[in-house]
Protein backbone atom coordinates (compact mmCIF):
# COMPACT_ATOMS: atom_id res chain seq x y z
CA UNK A 1 0.00 0.00 0.00
CA UNK A 2 1.45 3.36 -0.94
CA UNK A 3 1.56 6.21 1.52
CA UNK A 4 -1.26 7.98 -0.33
CA UNK A 5 -3.55 4.96 0.15
CA UNK A 6 -3.03 4.57 3.90
CA UNK A 7 -6.11 5.18 5.96
CA UNK A 8 -5.84 8.03 8.40
CA UNK A 9 -8.03 9.63 11.01
CA UNK A 10 -7.73 13.20 12.15
CA UNK A 11 -8.15 14.08 15.81
CA UNK A 12 -7.75 17.69 16.90
CA UNK A 13 -6.05 18.51 13.61
CA UNK A 14 -3.48 15.72 13.91
CA UNK A 15 -3.51 12.86 11.38
CA UNK A 16 -2.95 9.30 12.57
CA UNK A 17 -2.43 6.30 10.33
CA UNK A 18 -4.85 3.56 11.30
CA UNK A 19 -2.14 0.92 10.90
CA UNK A 20 -0.01 2.68 13.50
CA UNK A 21 -2.71 2.81 16.18
CA UNK A 22 -2.50 0.59 19.24
CA UNK A 23 -5.12 -2.08 19.78
CA UNK A 24 -6.67 0.08 22.48
CA UNK A 25 -6.89 3.09 20.16
CA UNK A 26 -8.47 0.97 17.42
CA UNK A 27 -10.95 -0.42 19.95
CA UNK A 28 -11.86 3.09 21.09
CA UNK A 29 -12.26 4.19 17.47
CA UNK A 30 -14.65 1.28 16.81
CA UNK A 31 -16.63 2.24 19.93
CA UNK A 32 -16.92 5.82 18.66
CA UNK A 33 -18.16 4.51 15.31
CA UNK A 34 -20.76 2.30 17.04
CA UNK A 35 -21.92 5.22 19.19
CA UNK A 36 -22.18 7.48 16.14
CA UNK A 37 -24.27 4.91 14.30
CA UNK A 38 -26.50 4.33 17.33
CA UNK A 39 -26.98 8.07 17.86
CA UNK A 40 -28.07 8.45 14.24
CA UNK A 41 -30.48 5.52 14.56
CA UNK A 42 -31.98 6.95 17.75
CA UNK A 43 -32.37 10.40 16.19
CA UNK A 44 -34.27 8.82 13.30
CA UNK A 45 -36.44 6.86 15.72
CA UNK A 46 -37.15 10.02 17.71
CA UNK A 47 -38.15 11.85 14.54
CA UNK A 48 -40.52 9.02 13.54
CA UNK A 49 -42.02 9.03 17.03
CA UNK A 50 -42.58 12.79 16.94
CA UNK A 51 -44.29 12.55 13.53
CA UNK A 52 -46.54 9.80 14.89
CA UNK A 53 -47.32 11.84 18.03
CA UNK A 54 -48.34 14.84 15.95
CA UNK A 55 -50.56 12.57 13.84
CA UNK A 56 -52.22 11.10 16.91
CA UNK A 57 -52.89 14.58 18.30
CA UNK A 58 -54.52 15.54 14.99
CA UNK A 59 -56.60 12.36 15.00
CA UNK A 60 -57.68 12.98 18.61
CA UNK A 61 -58.81 16.50 17.77
CA UNK A 62 -60.81 15.18 14.82
CA UNK A 63 -62.38 12.47 16.98
CA UNK A 64 -63.24 14.91 19.78
CA UNK A 65 -64.93 17.16 17.23
CA UNK A 66 -66.88 14.17 15.89
CA UNK A 67 -67.85 13.07 19.42
CA UNK A 68 -69.12 16.50 20.45
CA UNK A 69 -72.91 16.81 20.42
CA UNK A 70 -74.12 18.84 17.51
CA UNK A 71 -75.42 22.25 18.45
CA UNK A 72 -78.55 23.39 16.70
CA UNK A 73 -80.20 26.77 16.84
CA UNK A 74 -82.85 25.57 19.37
CA UNK A 75 -80.11 24.95 21.98
CA UNK A 76 -79.33 28.67 22.08
CA UNK A 77 -82.84 29.69 23.21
Amino acid sequence: MSEEEKEVITVDGVEYELDSLSDTSRHLLRQIQVCTTETSRLQNELQRSEVARVGFVRMLKEQLAADAPEKDSSDDE
